[in-house]
């Protein structure tokens, strides 16, 4: 499934299955956290995105211990933690780790990780 490349001051070109709810919920050193409305379930999704180059940037934080959080959601189960479900590389080049990249969670909740 491809998607637009990213922009982030609108994430419905993001993922175009969402629309956006304004306003935006929250902001964060490497990105911001939208409400969003999946238009084929018709759910209601908190979709953060999380833009890698800023993540790459902090010395403390690289690539491995991102993907390694990640395995660590998929392996969370408890009624107080977001559910973990799938995962997709979307961009013009998939394989290029500066695009996008979203992870999502049956708890209502998106990662988006971007590249710009």
């Amino acid at each position: 499934m491809a998607h637009t490349p990213v922009n982030v001051s609108s994430p419905v070109k993001i993922i175009g299955d969402f629309e956006v709810i304004p306003p935006t919920l929250g902001v964060g050193s490497f990105g911001k956290v939208w409400k969003v409305r999946n238009k084929t379930d018709k759910c209601d999704y908190a979709l953060k995105e999380i833009c890698i180059t800023k993540v790459l940037a902090n010395s403390d934080y690289n690539l491995t211990l991102l993907f390694e959080e990640v395995r660590v959601l998929q392996a969370l189960n408890h009624p107080n933690i977001v559910r973990y479900h799938t995962s997709w590389v979307e961009g013009p080049d998939s394989e290029d780790i500066d695009k996008k990249w979203i992870i999502r969670n049956s708890g209502r909740y998106v990662v988006n990780m971007c590249g710009n």
